[in-house]
């Protein structure tokens, strides 16, 4: 596979230039009091999500590290409803920072961060997966969303 990015590092970039410019220049809080604690259910859900994976990667003995060789198709758990649960899971837990602290700047890292994922980091990963899978990927992606 390619070399490129591992793919927290953007979304990671994103969200700290985010609390960067909440705390320095743009400290915008829109949302009412409820939305911390929405934010906190948001951050444990894209957790469990994360997890999710992981285990379903590991019961298949395979990796979530782009820098190992992918053998097999995992298409279970968590992955039966997005091709990408972890990526989606990054984006939910970037929503819900922004909701806990009240940030439309980290709010708003969102926005770049899909951007990054949906049309750099993914599209490498297809390729890659087409190559070593072949029908059974395209199958698997004909099947399942690439978010959700």
């Amino acid at each position: 596979m390619r070399r490129i990015l591992l793919p927290p590092v953007l979304p990671a970039l994103f969200t700290i230039l985010g609390a960067v410019a909440h705390r320095g220049a743009w400290r915008v809080e829109p949302l009412p009091a409820p939305w911390p604690v929405a934010g906190a259910v948001l951050m444990v859900a894209a957790l469990a999500m994360a997890v999710g994976a992981f285990l379903v990667f590991r019961r298949h003995d395979e990796s979530l590290d782009l820098r190992k060789p992918t053998r097999r198709l995992v298409s279970g758990g968590v992955y039966r409803m997005s091709r990408n649960p972890v990526y989606l899971a990054f984006l939910v837990f970037i929503a819900g920072l922004g909701c806990a602290n009240n940030s439309a700047a980290v709010l708003l890292a969102v926005v770049p961060a899909f951007a990054a994922l949906n049309w750099y980091t993914i599209p490498h990963e297809e390729a890659y997966l087409r190559r070593q899978l072949g029908a059974a990927y395209d199958e698997y992606a004909a099947r399942v969303r690439r978010w959700i």
